[in-house]
């Protein structure tokens, strides 16, 4: 009878461990979901961008280094 348990803990693992990863991936990846990024300069100034989490990693890294050229401008200006 011990067996029969074990059998079926290990064989509802599976299915246990889909349902999980399901769930997450449906909150990591509902609409609206934004990643949000704070650029600081040297006198403390903040920057927030905020980009939606399903923007391409070029273009994320292109708009990043856009304002941080834009904060350091200010810097020396």
């Amino acid at each position: 009878m011990m067996e029969l348990k074990s059998f079926a803990i290990v064989a509802t693992l599976p299915l246990v461990m889909a349902l999980i990863s399901f769930v997450i991936k449906l909150i990591m990846e509902r609409p609206g979901a934004t990643d949000v990024y704070t650029l600081s300069d040297e006198q403390g100034r903040k920057v927030d961008v905020v980009l939606p989490r399903h923007t391409p990693s070029e273009e994320r890294i292109a708009i990043l280094n856009a304002k941080a050229q834009e904060l350091l401008q200010k810097n020396f200006s």
